[in-house]
């Protein structure tokens, strides 16, 4: 019976943000009631995203918008109601679960919440392994994050919103960014959560509608202007406004007719030829192919679960990134070899996230550069770039700035981009993600009628009722290997995969979604992708349950560590570690002889190679690196030092009327010896020390305000995806043309800064965009809720710490003051 009280109360709530012209969603009204799972639906620019993000203050408290009507969770008012205190009530799941994580493994990422709410440690560690038993995850808790896989992750997420046992949580989009297998595990953990007998509601906005319909209650609708049209039982509304809701262009469950498979050109002559082809990254191979033909005229796409291969393969036969010379020919153009000019006359690529390959400062420059690369006349180039605005529906948008269009704008253009300059092979990247049915469509009726014009497309997608509504041929790939190849319809049949309207669908609790990479049966030779088995013991570093009562005490920061006791450094205060090199490097700046640098640089050795845990390549590094690097910098100093200083010393190299003086020599090896130790004592800290121990160190010892803190390590977790982000804005500004003569191309410095500057605003771009989703991500989860917060990681300051500090500051007195007179 259906509780008096509502857990969510929306009245009249109209949302305008600062660039809108008006506000969306708009008048919107509704409860939510204990046990319900409602669908939240409507086209692109309808407001869902916006009306999640209020359901739970964070707007109008964290992000700026005008906000009027009222919501109210468990009777507080959210525009009143710090968000911290809210996330008690209801949690948030935002689409990427990459902007979500802020710790470094599986079990502080769910206890992160539970610490901002000030729990007392016993019961952390309780809500923490409850919930991560409840997504499949417990066994895998000592793991970082980032080892697990889309779907891994964001049952992560999930299991932080469980943690906190808010009564509501809202999920926005969360499967956007997964493969079928990660959609599946999602939506299992979701369907568990309906039947655990708990009081609570779910509030969805989702695409995958097949998935989601399993366990939905209720649907709500939106129109276009953020209005609500229909509210019901979720069934009902989808079967009695079905008409409707594909005019609105919202996606709905497929029909059969909708996903009769087109029939492609008849050419069987190959547009790209792969033999041999083999792609390692850091020492690992992570795509090999024997030999693939893509079709000539064809719509070819490429399927496989996360980490398969499919982005590497795709960007291969684009030339994106250069395959090794001879394994990749497009016609008769080596992508391992070809130009940028050369590649972009030949292939249009289209990246996952549009503004990876924006160059230009406006939308028509944009579509221009590539008809100028190819030295196309300017009466041309203007007509072209005029009709592709048209096609587009971009010509309002033609003088701006691409990264101030919309995201389906910047979806446009830059397919438009990939297709201004006719080229024979368009390659897409997930084409469709993010973007709602009618846009969709549309794009999809656009790469079909250039396929049938004779244009060969190559897709990378997760969807296979796309694949088997658009795609004449494909091409599955398994852990980096070619698995099947050929024509939709048999790679389908033979490999055991399904599409929407299977008739093979499971139980809700079990059951894999429409349009997963599901597997019947084995192939041979190549391992299945099995979905997750909450009850089932999973590969980790731990493979018995533990409860609780068996956890390392909280009170021991360095019960995860080894015990070794050989590995001493790493058992010391990270502050302490600082204190005692700071004032052996300040004395070193002081000195400029040689022995007093080389006898701190043999001690720092010592220290390190007696009490850090080293890998063998770090240790061979460390003894070969250092004298390497001193020598290079002594020859470096010394050609740079004023030959009259040193000119009573003899000479070691004469060049016409310059002279390399022993002197000089001396001088550039006592620089080198003072920077290599420098750099020694440095390596301490920094080879012994992780960065959330320096965090959790400066918090407790120093005082540091925990919000500084702990945001400076949701700022370090993303330092490795610059690299990652950068490699990608590279390759994309490559396939762009991005190096061809009078775009930065050449080797010299200038051109290579001309090319770095063109890699700027993109990372700003993709930097401020990944921030502002960790920020609002931390604030959903009671992030500064209090002055203080429950530290189950103590890194206390211990008399061992005391005695190291000492003990290093006598050393570096007796060194000084033994090395004195060879200073004067």
């Amino acid at each position: 019976m259906r509780s008096s009280a509502p857990l969510l109360r929306v009245r009249d709530l109209s949302v305008t943000h600062a660039d809108a012209a008006h506000p969306s969603p708009q008048q919107v009204s509704f409860d939510v009631h204990a046990g319900e799972v409602v669908i939240l639906m409507g086209p692109s620019g309808s407001g869902k995203s916006t009306l999640t993000l209020a359901l739970n203050g964070l707007i109008p408290q964290s992000v700026e918008a005008e906000m009027t009507g009222t919501v109210e969770v468990g009777g507080r008012d959210t525009r009143t109601t710090p968000v911290a205190q809210l996330s008690t009530d209801i949690s948030m799941v935002f689409q990427d679960p990459d902007s979500q994580l802020v710790t470094g493994t599986v079990l502080d990422e769910v206890a992160f919440a539970l610490e901002n709410l000030l729990l007392p440690a016993s019961e952390v560690l309780e809500r923490a392994e409850d919930a991560l038993r409840r997504v499949g995850l417990w066994h895998r808790r000592s793991w970082n994050p980032d080892l697990l896989s889309g779907g891994g992750r964001q049952r992560l997420a999930i299991a932080c919103a469980l943690a906190m046992r808010s009564r509501v949580i809202v999920l926005d989009e969360p499967t956007a960014n997964l493969d079928p297998q990660g959609v599946a595990d999602v939506y299992a953990a979701l369907a568990a959560l309906t039947t655990d007998g708990r009081e609570r509601a779910i509030v969805l906005v989702e695409h995958n509608l097949e998935a989601a319909l399993r366990f939905a209650t209720r649907a709500i609708v939106l129109d276009g202007e953020g209005r609500m049209l229909w509210d019901g039982p979720a069934r009902d509304v989808l079967e009695e406004h079905a008409a409707e809701l594909e005019e609105l262009g919202v996606w709905g469950p497929r029909s059969p007719a909708e996903l009769t498979r087109h029939d492609g050109s008849e050419a069987q002559h190959a547009a790209i030829t792969v033999r041999e082809l083999v792609v390692e990254k850091r020492g690992a191979t992570v795509l090999s192919i024997p030999a693939l033909d893509i079709v000539a005229g064809s719509f070819t796409a490429i399927v496989g679960a996360n980490g398969a291969g499919k982005t590497t393969l795709l960007q291969a036969l684009g030339g994106v990134v250069a395959p090794p010379r001879g394994t990749v020919m497009i016609g008769e153009l080596d992508a391992g070899r070809a130009s940028p000019r050369a590649l972009s006359s030949q292939v249009g690529f289209v990246f996952q996230n549009p503004e990876h390959q924006f160059i230009a400062h406006t939308v028509r420059e944009e579509l221009a550069h590539g008809l100028r690369l190819q030295r196309v006349g300017s009466a041309e180039i203007d007509a072209r770039v005029d009709e592709m605005l048209d096609r587009f529906g971009l010509r309002y948008r033609a003088d701006e700035h691409p990264f101030l269009l919309s995201g389906g704008e910047k979806r446009r253009l830059s397919v438009g981009t990939a297709l201004i300059t006719r080229p024979r092979v368009v390659a897409l990247d997930e084409p469709t993600f993010g973007q709602d049915r009618a846009r969709a469509l549309e794009l999809l009726s656009l790469l079909q009628d250039l396929q049938r014009s004779g244009t060969t497309i190559v897709v990378v997608t997760h969807d296979l009722d796309l694949v088997a509504a658009y795609a004449t041929h494909a091409v599955l790939l398994d852990a980096g290997a070619l698995v099947a190849a050929g024509p939709t319809a048999e790679v389908l049949r033979e490999s055991g995969l399904t599409s929407g309207g299977s008739a093979d669908a499971e139980p809700a609790a079990s059951a894999t979604p429409a349009g997963t990479l599901s597997q019947k049966a084995p192939l041979p030779g190549h391992p299945t992708h099995q979905s997750w088995d909450a009850d089932a013991p999973l590969p980790g570093p731990s493979a018995t349950p533990h409860s609780p009562a068996t956890e390392p005490t909280p009170t021991d920061p360095y019960a995860a560590a080894p015990a070794s006791a050989r590995f001493w450094l790493h058992h010391l205060n990270p502050l302490a570690k600082i204190a005692a090199v700071l004032p052996a490097m300040a004395l070193l700046v002081a000195t400029r002889d040689l022995l007093t640098p080389a006898v701190f640089l043999v001690l720092s050795y010592l220290l390190v190679l007696t009490g850090a845990r080293l890998t063998r390549r770090a240790t061979a590094l460390l003894l070969l690196g250092m004298p390497i690097g001193v020598a290079v910098l002594t020859v470096g100093f010394g050609v740079w030092v004023a030959p009259g200083q040193v000119a009573g010393t003899g000479a070691v190299l004469t060049i016409g009327a310059w002279t390399l003086h022993a002197g000089a020599l001396v001088i550039g090896l006592a620089t080198a010896l003072r920077l290599g130790a420098i750099l020694a004592l440095a390596l301490i800290g920094g080879l012994t020390t992780s960065g959330p121990d320096l965090v959790r160190a400066a918090v407790q010892q120093l005082r540091v305000p925990y919000r500084i803190g702990y945001t400076a390590l949701a700022a370090y977790r993303f330092v490795p995806r610059f690299g990652y982000e950068l490699s990608v804005i590279r390759a994309a500004h490559r396939v762009r043309g991005h190096g061809s003569r009078g775009w930065g191309g050449g080797r010299g410095p200038v051109a290579r800064l001309v090319r770095g500057w063109g890699y700027v605003v993109p990372l700003l771009a993709s930097g401020i965009r990944h921030a502002e989703r960790v920020a609002l991500s931390m604030d959903a989860r009671a992030f500064g809720a209090h002055r203080t917060r429950t530290e189950r990681h103590l890194v206390p300051w211990r008399t061992r710490d005391t005695v190291f500090v000492v003990a290093v500051a006598l050393a570096s007195a007796v060194v000084f003051t033994a090395t004195f007179p060879w200073q004067l």
